[in-house]
């Protein structure tokens, strides 16, 4: 738990849970809650629906609250002056993000995280897709998928698709993507000064 999240209950009876291991962000068990109880503002017991059996709880684990995730839709916006990331997204509904202007973000444009070891930024993707957008000499790389793992055991992220998009670019890669399988990268018009490899898709760390 982040130390700034605290007092309020996470999971309530019904809703769907998954264990993810903090090193890989990968899930290891899932399912239901059927009773919480506080212990303290930092503390609850959370009773599932059946039993987790042996993981090594020391080695770091996470719980992520699966009926709490959003789906997403960004359409026709307009962003700058923006001191950090246009979009910050990590959630495993689906995701849509089209006919959005990003112009000069200093960090990526849009940048699908997801780690369990500092921010707590919520879980994995499967549905994503990026397309008719326009970023204008946005940070690099201006479309980041970057799971924080230290620990690779397979993708984190899945389901993405970054189409007919515009990237007039100042330095850098237009897009960069780690720790994923089943990216689709097609119909993208990239122009200005970057990287000769302007698309960086890594499907095995």
């Amino acid at each position: 738990m982040h130390n700034q999240s605290y007092g309020f209950n996470s999971f309530e009876p019904g809703d769907s849970v998954e264990i993810v291991n903090v090193h890989t962000l990968l899930g290891e068990f899932a399912g239901r809650v059927t009773d919480t109880k506080r212990i303290d503002d930092y503390e609850w017991t959370v009773t599932l629906d059946r039993v987790i059996g042996s993981l090594d709880i020391e080695d770091g684990r996470a719980v992520e609250n699966i009926s709490a995730t959003p789906s997403l839709r960004v359409a026709n916006s307009y962003f700058t002056l923006v001191p950090t990331r246009g979009i910050l997204v990590t959630t495993r509904r689906r995701v849509e993000i089209y006919g959005n202007i990003f112009d000069r973000i200093p960090m990526p444009a849009i940048h699908i995280s997801d780690d369990v070891r500092g921010w707590y930024e919520s879980g994995p993707v499967r549905d994503v897709t990026i397309k008719g957008n326009r970023f204008v000499e946005c940070g690099s790389p201006v479309v980041c998928v970057n799971p924080e793992t230290d620990r690779y055991e397979g993708p984190v992220h899945t389901g993405i698709r970054i189409i007919d998009n515009e990237f007039i670019m100042n330095g850098g890669e237009a897009i960069g993507a780690r720790g994923v399988a089943d990216v689709t990268v097609s119909g993208n018009k990239i122009s200005g000064r970057h990287e000769a490899q302007p698309v960086r898709v890594d499907t095995d760390r």
